[in-house]
């Protein structure tokens, strides 16, 4: 048998009494998973089965004689799935939570064909979800009907491995484990994780690297495919459920009573107190405001911010590991948000694997992407925007001049409308660089950028690589930097000789002149063809194609190197060159 003398009673139900809510608020129990609320009286469920509320019109919990008997029946209200099983769950999410120690629950399972009973863990918050295909759950049983000898334990990590059956999968039979009452357990530890059928021990695995944080109880009926209607209600039948923890406990309880916040189908901005707080966006895209204290921010349906922007100081909020997180963000958890807003101090905002906005505000901050599609608002020069190789495809948008750091895969940079005349410039990737309605300097980089003017009179330096170059409206100049390569130049897309002009670095074409200011109208040269005609031709332009060379030594033997093409036919003359220092 378990030998528990070292362990102190953390959590118990003996099921006494009927103790279950939606929300969980002044009960032992939630009924209701908020990230997978279905509709206003039902959890959306797995398998073929929702799980529902007594508030939808059947109460799938009864508390008789000490024992809950959870019953899962064909369709029978408006809510919930169409046409899946009605059936329940029940998790201490917001109420208790343990990391490590003996959790243990005394059941009779559903000899039903299609039931599907169950008893786990999860986290309160997920960790690095979806790598290698993984997420943090410890299953300590899971009961098949269609199996009904079978008991099925299971470590769901993002560890990878090789063999998850054989590394993952504690798989044990049991004769008559439905037609009676039989404990089912399992001892967690900092090493290893340990099953026990009727305190005897059936197998032991190592502790995965994302299983050290506090997880909270679920247990369910659920039904699979198969399920057959007409026969009779499967029923799960628990006598109690209890958690240990060695001495001395390391349990988690919540310091305070929760204060629940709960939004409409609409978008919501909900405030939370100076306490803790469980916050529920619900349906549509909410802005979540926990304020001070230990919050649960739990968006829901549509895109959901958690909002630090009236933080006194400086927060650090991370969504893949909220750990981290410190002032008002200390303690807080997060579920379905994929915005972060910081404070108007210098603040640590840090996505996840999924598509993210962080705004940093008014500070100078540091924000860090994931795996996702993200995107950045910078408002300070000196904000750090870090996003890893092969971490989607991502966005900075700014309202200050901002030059994207080196090392970091970003792909297109941004001046905010309204934001003024502004500076932006690439990094060595392949960059897009978009400006603004105002006059707005876009400098590429060393990639293979696009750039993009706006409404104003834009500066466009594509710098090294073969870019692409758009002025847009106003009057543009299109800058060349860097000294021709042959392979390598950059294409004007719409060049217009009355208002655009194109500036050409001394430091990069030498012989086209010997100061600053206009291109003598001797060094250039327009023609059908790319070579030059004179020994003083330094640029050339080939009319039929639109490509543009550069010739250093004109008729002599040097080759002239392509730098530019733009659009063949334009009546270009020298006037529409100038030379910059």
């Amino acid at each position: 048998m378990k030998d528990l003398s070292n362990y102190t009673l953390t959590f118990s139900d003996e099921f006494d009494s009927h103790s279950i809510s939606q929300n969980g608020g002044g009960t032992t129990w939630a009924d209701i998973r908020p990230e997978w609320r279905f509709d206003a009286n039902s959890d959306i469920g797995f398998g073929r089965s929702s799980f529902v509320d007594a508030a939808s019109g059947y109460d799938p919990f009864k508390v008789q004689d000490g024992v809950l008997t959870i019953t899962a029946v064909p369709d029978r209200t408006p809510y919930g799935m169409p046409g899946s099983w009605e059936s329940g769950l029940i998790h201490t999410r917001g109420s208790f939570q343990q990391t490590y120690g003996y959790f243990e629950m005394r059941a009779d399972f559903s000899e039903a064909k299609g039931a599907w009973d169950a008893f786990w863990l999860l986290p309160t918050q997920q960790i690095n979800q979806g790598k290698n295909g993984g997420w943090q759950e410890l299953d300590i049983v899971e009961h098949y009907g269609n199996n009904p000898n079978g008991v099925y334990r299971w470590l769901h990590t993002t560890d990878a491995h090789a063999d998850p059956n054989a590394d993952l999968q504690v798989y044990s039979e049991h004769a008559g484990i439905t037609t009676g009452f039989h404990t089912y357990g399992m001892d967690w530890q900092a090493d290893t994780i340990s099953f026990y059928f009727d305190g005897q021990l059936v197998g032991t695995k190592a502790t995965p690297s994302d299983m050290h944080g506090p997880m909270f109880i679920l247990a369910n009926l659920a039904m699979e495919n198969g399920a057959d209607p007409s026969a009779p209600p499967a029923e799960m039948k628990i006598d109690y459920i209890r958690a240990y923890a060695e001495q001395p406990a390391v349990v988690t309880p919540p310091p305070e009573p929760v204060n629940i916040v709960t939004g409409t189908a609409g978008n919501d901005v909900l405030r939370g107190t100076s306490g803790r707080d469980r916050v529920i966006g619900g349906e549509g895209s909410d802005t979540l405001i926990g304020g001070k204290g230990a919050d649960e921010l739990i968006g829901g349906d549509g895109q959901d911010t958690a909002s630090y922007a009236n933080a006194q100081q400086g927060v650090t909020a991370s969504l893949l590991d909220p750990s981290k997180n410190t002032g008002d963000a200390a303690g807080d958890t997060y579920s379905s948000i994929e915005r972060l807003i910081g404070s108007d101090y210098n603040d640590t905002l840090e996505g996840d694997a999924g598509d993210n906005i962080l705004n940093g505000g008014k500070g100078a901050d540091r924000m860090i992407g994931g795996g996702g599609n993200d995107v950045y608002f910078v408002e300070n020069t000196w904000d750090i925007v870090i996003e890893a190789a092969k971490g989607g495809n991502d966005l900075v948008i700014t309202t200050t001049s901002y030059k994207l750091a080196a090392g970091q895969e970003i792909e297109t940079l941004r001046s905010a409308e309204g934001s003024g005349s502004l500076t932006l410039t690439g990094n060595e990737i392949d960059n897009y660089l978009y400006a603004n309605e105002s006059a707005t300097k876009l400098y590429g980089g060393l990639g293979r950028d696009v750039l993009v003017g706006g409404k104003g009179d834009d500066w466009l330096s594509g710098d090294a690589g073969s870019d692409r170059l758009t002025g847009g409206a106003g009057r543009d100049t299109f800058v060349f930097s860097t000294a021709p390569r042959a392979g390598e130049y950059d294409v004007i897309t719409d060049f217009n000789v009355v208002d655009d002009r194109i500036a050409l670095s001394l430091a990069a074409f030498g012989k086209a002149g010997a100061a600053p200011g206009a291109l003598d109208p001797s060094a250039f040269y327009a023609d059908t063809g790319n070579t030059a005609h004179a020994a003083s031709d330094r640029i050339i332009y080939n009319s039929k194609t639109g490509d543009l060379f550069y010739d250093a030594d004109g008729t002599g033997p040097d080759a002239a190197i392509r730098f530019a093409q733009t659009q063949p036919g334009l009546a270009l003359t020298a006037d529409d060159f100038f030379l910059i220092g």
